[in-house]
């Protein structure tokens, strides 16, 4: 239950060796009754508090609780604790040691070419995150070269590394697919003072929907899932439907340029979910990221992400890892704020990715690196992607 992860004051004895708190059955359910959606997003065991403190946390917790509530759990806890004796002669199992924190260093294929080797000759690296662009395996239509990416792919396996990769289509798709005539195109302004310098440019990507671009997006992917046969990937990407860069799910623009292009909701996730099918098909075996947002011109929306998880989880389950590339160590990304919790409310145990969203390097936040790896531990993804330049800079703890 991640709401009760960070109580300062409850004291050490009351916790379990690992730091850690425990919910009981009843517990569990005066939270769910008291907390609503949220409490019910825990289960029964989880880690989180015992006895008395169970409802210490709570009280402090005055977000989750309405009025009288807290009286209420008091009392579940009491009569947790007086069922359930602690004497010697009855020692509960120790707690489980908390996985490691997997880190993958994120090695572009526009990178110098020792980001690769420095990131595979990391000693605190589990895997490599390779991002090549759509351009860079498909110049001419039809005409493919995927020995650049079957490359970085043996040579960081043959490393021990594990390896997540993503095809970035966007405004890095092929000039074939930029210049056609037959695919519509949007041109937008883009800023990037994350992991760019942050001045103003001017991009064109395909229009996400249009089905001529999909049609060419698809033959792509099922290209590549033939390079890769009998290659074990860590995940693939879902790309696809971003005009930026094609990974994560949010339209750039204007409020009149995406106008333009004839925007709406349903044909954005109709184009997303034609690329997850597509991908699935192709890598059956392979676990999915979908690197969701909330961005669309001005507005700021929920939907589109909820809308496209919900229908990829359904129908392909824990092939799918919903992924946040905007992750920090910033007080904001909480599961109380709504875009994270498109990643951490889905209860999936740990089923997630996450991605750093600044380039610490580019400023020299060396501690700002340190507090958004140490925050990356609270939420137990599967891995955190780190900027192979960051790597570089500041290791990976």
């Amino acid at each position: 239950m991640r709401y009760l992860q960070s109580i300062d004051s409850i004291t050490p004895s009351a916790l379990n060796p690992d730091n850690s708190l425990e919910l009981s059955a009843a517990q569990m359910q005066e939270v769910r009754s008291c907390a609503g959606e949220r409490g019910s997003k825990a289960q029964s065991g989880t880690r989180v508090n015992a006895g008395y403190a169970f409802a210490a946390a709570c009280l402090l917790i005055a977000s989750i609780f309405t009025s009288g509530c807290a009286e209420r759990v008091v009392a579940a806890a009491q009569s947790s604790t007086a069922s359930s004796p602690s004497s010697p002669s009855a020692p509960s199992a120790p707690p489980a040691a908390p996985a490691a924190l997997k880190v993958f260093s994120v090695v572009r294929s526009s990178d110098p070419a020792s980001a690769l080797d420095d990131s595979i000759s990391s000693q605190c690296t589990a895997g490599i995150t390779l991002y090549f662009g759509w351009e860079k395996i498909e110049p001419q239509p039809g005409v493919f070269d995927f020995s650049g990416v079957i490359s970085a792919i043996n040579k960081a396996q043959s490393g021990g590394k594990l390896v997540n990769l993503a095809i970035l289509p966007g405004m890095w798709s092929p000039q074939f697919v930029l210049n056609n005539p037959a695919i519509q195109q949007m041109t937008y302004t883009v800023q990037d003072p994350y992991t760019g310098t942050g001045a103003p440019y001017l991009a064109s990507s395909p229009v996400p929907w249009d089905a001529n671009y999909q049609a060419s997006l698809i033959d792509m992917i099922q290209h590549l899932a033939k390079s890769l046969a009998g290659v074990q990937l860590n995940s693939i990407a879902v790309t696809g439907g971003s005009n930026v860069n094609g990974l994560e799910m949010l339209l750039v623009g204007t409020d009149a340029e995406l106008q333009t292009v004839g925007f709406s909701a349903e044909k954005y996730e109709n184009a997303w979910e034609q690329d997850v099918d597509a991908y699935a098909a192709a890598f059956p075996n392979t676990p999915l990221t979908i690197a969701v947002h909330d961005q669309y011109g001005s507005q700021v929306r929920y939907d589109i992400s909820q809308d496209v998880l919900k229908y990829s989880m359904q129908k392909y389950g824990n092939t799918i890892y919903p992924q946040s590339d905007a992750f920090t160590g910033q007080s904001w990304f909480n599961p109380s704020n709504a875009y994270a919790d498109l990643v951490l409310g889905n209860d999936i145990n740990g089923r997630i990715g996450l991605q750093e969203l600044d380039m610490y390097a580019n400023s020299s936040d060396e501690q700002g690196f340190q507090q958004m790896v140490t925050q990356a531990n609270v939420y137990n993804p599967a891995w955190l992607e780190i900027w192979s330049a960051d790597l570089e800079a500041y290791g990976c703890s």
